[in-house]
């Protein structure tokens, strides 16, 4: 599928919680002393802008999202800013105090990674600032890692945490052979298809900006980071930070070659039609289903990764167009399925399962009829076991 295609496919992530909600959680896990968005800018703006006349340029914030000195609360306000500079664009290459200040209108319920027709600064100042400080600074606090806590954060990289999971319910020892701790406490990430990078110490912005493991360390983060890098270098994106390149949006096939090393098969259930991806024909639909069940439950019995994905088009309530997710299973006509928001997606469909009013979703996992699936994902892309070299 082509990048231009999938650049605005991952664009989708749902903040499940109000901010009031989240204030109220913040408080009780950290006390009295959570700062406010308003407060840090204030204290913080002078510093930010030196030399920038007043200002603050998109550049300028990339340069403080980097900056290892920068921590806490003013990391998560820079987290932030970024945040919304990245996804509003030219519109917001320069900001000043004043609009910083402003009480925007924040709505919380977008998805977390789309472009917001509200700033929602405020609201994911508090989020990152949680993450900031709840995370464990080593990349695996936990004997192995699990699917129990992974959540995309705000990046568009679904296709990418979409793969992760596959390979965490496969089996995530191999996360535990590819990072490798350095004395000067970077990392080396050793991926599978021959790319090794080396991420510099983690700032608490980058820690902020991208997924979260929960209690489980900053592995994912870390990875989060070497994809980045790795996509930079293939597509040259020089002046980007490497989690904008990976939270521009891209393709499974690319995640599931870089985590296995072996070449990834795309196996495209809604063609291109006119620039369209029409349904297809109810009479298309058992022969789809059939041949999809074969490929899925030959990748299982050959432990290959699976992958899919819904492009721009009219899906069941509780799953997300533009949106990749993970197949974990195939089991008498039903397709278990994984959504990359993890442990914070939940749905209760409002009627019976189906088409009409969605599927039961519980830490981001929810089964699928084949025949539904089939009208509804417009790929499924497996990890082949042919090697990549």
């Amino acid at each position: 599928m082509k990048r231009e295609a999938t650049r605005r496919r991952c664009l989708w992530m749902p903040v499940t919680l109000a901010f009031g909600l989240w204030t109220v959680v913040f408080s009780q896990a950290r006390g009295d002393d959570v700062p406010q968005f308003h407060e840090v800018v204030n204290r913080h703006f002078d510093r930010w802008t030196h030399g920038e006349q007043g200002v603050l340029t998109e550049r300028r914030v990339k340069e403080l999202v980097l900056h290892p000195e920068i921590k806490g609360a003013e990391a998560a306000a820079i987290a932030s800013i970024h945040s919304y500079q990245h996804k509003v664009g030219r519109e917001a290459h320069v900001l000043t105090r004043n609009f910083l200040l402003t009480n925007h209108t924040e709505n919380t319920n977008l998805r977390r990674d789309q472009a917001a027709s509200g700033a929602n600064l405020s609201h994911n100042f508090a989020e990152f600032f949680k993450h900031i400080k709840t995370a464990p600074r080593k990349a695996f606090a936990v004997d192995r890692p699990s699917l129990d806590s992974i959540s995309q954060g705000h990046l568009g990289d679904c296709y990418f945490i979409a793969a992760v999971g596959a390979q965490t319910h496969r089996s995530p020892d191999p996360f535990l052979r590819l990072i490798q701790p350095n004395d000067d406490r970077s990392y080396e990430i050793r991926f599978p298809n021959g790319k090794q990078v080396i991420v510099p110490i983690m700032t608490d912005a980058q820690l902020a900006l991208g997924s979260n493991a929960g209690n489980q360390g900053i592995w994912l983060n870390l990875l989060e980071i070497a994809a980045g890098i790795v996509e930079e270098r293939e597509r040259k994106a020089a002046g980007e930070l490497p989690l904008d390149t990976l939270g521009g949006g891209g393709d499974s096939v690319f995640s599931i070659q870089l985590l296995t090393g072996h070449k990834a098969l795309k196996h495209v259930i809604r063609p291109a039609v006119n620039g369209q991806h029409p349904p297809p024909a109810e009479q298309e639909v058992p022969v789809l289903a059939t041949q999809i069940s074969q490929v899925i439950d030959d990748g299982f019995k050959h432990r290959r990764l699976v992958c899919c994905g819904i492009g721009d088009w009219t899906v069941p309530p509780g799953l997300i167009k533009k949106h990749q997710y993970a197949i974990f299973g195939l089991n008498q006509g039903h397709i278990e399925i994984w959504n990359p928001w993890g442990h914070n997606y939940n749905f209760k469909p409002k009627g019976p399962p189906g088409m009409q009013h969605g599927y039961p979703t519980a830490a981001g996992r929810f089964f699928m009829p084949v025949h539904d699936f089939v009208r509804v994902f417009g790929a499924v892309n497996i990890e082949s076991g042919q090697p990549l070299k």
